[in-house]
This record gives structure tokens, C-alpha cells and sequence, in this order.
């Protein structure tokens, strides 16, 4: 059946914080609706962000949808969207030479080496991940997870065992926090598990971004590597800036498709869209990117560049393998900012997105190509 996805207006969505009775009023919102029109449907509410989903038949959602829009407590119902894992170029590879592989190049062009030398290693620090999930038994990120959820197709959480048949979600956590090549290898990570098949929806996205924001008040950057080809839907563009009051910062990928081209969310403003260099610190040739225009507002995408060229991780069962994309620059950014949050843990949200974007270098390419460049971790002290 379908899903609508139903954004509550600002002042119901802030009262609603105040008030424990929002559950009640949103049924009553519900309730407006002859009973007979529900039969068959489910919904969904998502009170800390201000949205609900609804399912519906086709027969009865156009009806649903109607008397949905005219209550006064609802901004806008739109149909619920698709997003894609954001997978590696050709795969994920075996190394020909495993030695020059952990050498760490990527760390040494950000300077992250010398912060790992320094002591800095993410402890203390939790780190959000929504992605295919994550296999627990994998050696490198084995102890790493502190919390772990699954999502069903209403944004329900379900925190049965978790999985990852897809591999694409232990990969980014190894290189958050994997034994041996993570950025911060003792920082510890909650995961939703959005994207089994690497494909996932916009309520399993909010659901999760609900989940991190009502249990995990620590945690104040998410990674996510999943995203669609198109301008940033009302929905999203409202989750993220309701996302930024409760002091978290979404890190993205922009994504494969090369210049002239993003992914939503990563394309939107409050979101720091990452996009990928090789070891010659220039732009990888799909690494995605352009001027994005949004509400009167212009601004060029992606945010700032990360290696994401030939990076290496574990794979579930522990094997070493390479992956090169915007979705593997993605995690060395949000690994860059728990060694941030270690050294300084007072930090807002906005304030570690904006000290990321004064550490970077520019590299010489146009800002849809690198946005503010590549963060020296030594600046972002």
C-alpha cells in the first residue's frame, strides 16, 4: 500500500514538545476520519520531529489524503519517497598490497595521523549510523556498537538481533571506528539499520532521526550514505532543520553521478554534504555536485571533500577490503568530528559543522566540485 507522509506545522510540532499529549491529539487528528475510511490502513507518528506516515490502499488514500490537508494542525501530506544506499564504484575490492594499504594515506593528506598521535581516538565519543545495519562479529568493529535498532517499512524500531547480508554498513563503521584503520577507533557508534537491501524510505529515515533524538541526546553527529537524485523535497528540508534544534548535524554523501548532479539530503543546506579526492588531492571524476538553488537561497554542493579513493575497511567476516565513493569520504568526515568532539565535547552542532568548514584547504577546483576544500584536521583544533 502507499505511504503519505504528514508534516505537522511548526507551532503543533513545538507545542508538542511541551505537551505529553501529543500522542492524543494526533490521534484526534486521525479520528476526523469516518472509522470505515481506515480499515486497512496503519500509521505512524513521529512526535519529536513533527511527522506521522500513514498507509493507505489506493482506493481510499486520495480520500485520506483530502481530509488530512484540511485540518488545521497539517502543513503538507506528500507521497513518501525512495532512498538508495549510496554503493561503492565497482564494489568493494581485495588490495593488491595489503602494507601500503595501512599506511593511511587518507589520514596523512587530513593530517588525522597526527591527531591519532596525539591520543585523540574518539573516546567517549557516540557517533550515529543509518545504514544497512552492521555484523556485530566482525573482528574490527566487534565491541564498537553501543545500540543497535532495526526499522520496518512504518519507521517503526524493532531492536531484534541486527544484520548486515548487504555488507555496505560494517564497511562505514570499520572506517569510523574499526580496529586498525578507523578514524576513531574508540569512539562508540549507535546503528539504524534503514536499508537492509540498500534501499529505504523517507519514514524509516525520519524514524531513525526520531530514535537518535529522543534516546540519544549524546549523540550530535549521524552519518548516513543513502540519498535520491533530486532538489530536497518540503519533508526533508523540514526534518533537517528540526534535526539541527536538537543540537545533531547530518553527514551525507552527495554522491556518485559526478559533476552536475547530488543526492537529497546531502544537497541540502544544514546538511554537510561530503563528496571524495583520490590521493592527488583532486576531485574524484564521480564525485557529485552542484549549485543548488532552495527557497530563495543559492549555495554550491558538496560542503568540503574527503579521501574516497581506494579506502580500506572490513567487510562482514572481518576480511580487508577497498571501496571508492562519495559514501566512503562520508565516514572519514564524521570520524574527523568525534576526534573533535573528544578534544572539545562542549561543542554544538553548529559549531562543529563550522569549525570543519573554516579547517578546510582549498584545493584550486570550483566549489560544486569541493566545496570549502579539504579539512586539515591540525585546524580544526
Amino acid at each position: 500500500m502507499p505511504e503519505f507522509i504528514i508534516t505537522f506545522k511548526d507551532s503543533v510540532w513545538r507545542d508538542s514538545l511541551k505537551d505529553s499529549t501529543v500522542s492524543r491529539r494526533t490521534i484526534d487528528l486521525f479520528s476526523l476520519i469516518p472509522k470505515s475510511e481506515f480499515v486497512g490502513t496503519s500509521s505512524k507518528i513521529f512526535p519529536t520531529l513533527g511527522f506521522a506516515v500513514v498507509s493507505a490502499s489506493g482506493t481510499k488514500s486520495v480520500g485520506i489524503v483530502d481530509e488530512l490537508r484540511k485540518n488545521p494542525t497539517v502543513e503538507e501530506v506528500s507521497p513518501s519517497r525512495a532512498f538508495d544506499i549510496i554503493t561503492p564504484i565497482g564494489g568493494f575490492r581485495k588490495p593488491d598490497v595489503l602494507g601500503d594499504l595501512i599506511s593511511k594515506w587518507h589520514f596523512k593528506i587530513t593530517n588525522i595521523d597526527q591527531l591519532q598521535k596525539s591520543g585523540l581516538t574518539g573516546n567517549g565519543v557516540t557517533v550515529g549510523v543509518m545504514d544497512t545495519g552492521v555484523d556485530l562479529q566482525t573482528p574490527q568493529v566487534q565491541g564498537r556498537v553501543f545500540k543497535h535498532a532495526s526499522f520496518d517499512d512504518l519507521g517503526n524500531v524493532n531492536y531484534c538481533p541486527i544484520a548486515d547480508e548487504h555488507g555496505h554498513g560494517t564497511f562505514v563503521c570499520g572506517i569510523i571506528a574499526g580496529q586498525g584503520f578507523g578514524v576513531a577507533p574508540n569512539a562508540s557508534l549507535v546503528v539504524a539499520r534503514i536499508a537492509p537491501t540498500g534501499s529505504t524510505s523517507f519514514q524509516k529515515i525520519v524514524g531513525a532521526l526520531d530514535w537518535f533524538c529522543t534516546e540519544f541526546p549524546s549523540v550530535r553527529v549521524i552519518n548516513m550514505s543513502a540519498g535520491r537524485i533530486e532538489d530536497p523535497p518540503p519533508e526533508l528540508v523540514k526534518a533537517i532543520k528540526r534535526l539541527e534544534e536538537w543540537n545533531k548535524i547530518l553527514i551525507c554523501a552527495i554522491g556518485n553521478e559526478g559533476e552536475n548532479s547530488s543526492r537529497t539530503p546531502g544537497n541540502i543546506s544544514g546538511v554537510l554534504g561530503v563528496g571524495a579526492i583520490d590521493i592527488n588531492k583532486q576531485v574524484a571524476s564521480f564525485s557529485g555536485g552542484m549549485n543548488m538553488k532552495l527557497g530563495g537561497q543559492v549555495y554550491a554542493k558538496p560542503d568540503l571533500v574527503m579521501p574516497g579513493v581506494d579506502i580500506p575497511s572490513c567487510i562482514p567476516g572481518g576480511e580487508i577490503r577497498t571501496g571508492s565513493g562519495t559514501s566512503e569520504a562520508t565516514p572519514i568526515a564524521t570520524g574527523l568530528a568525534a576526534l573533535m568532539l573528544e578534544e572539545m565535547p562542549d561543542l554544538n552542532s553548529h559549531t562543529l559543522m563550522q569549525k570543519l568548514l573554516d579547517s578546510c584547504v582549498d584545493l584550486a577546483a570550483p566549489p560544486i566540485r569541493e566545496g570549502k576544500g579539504l579539512p586539515d584536521g591540525l585546524h580544526c583544533r
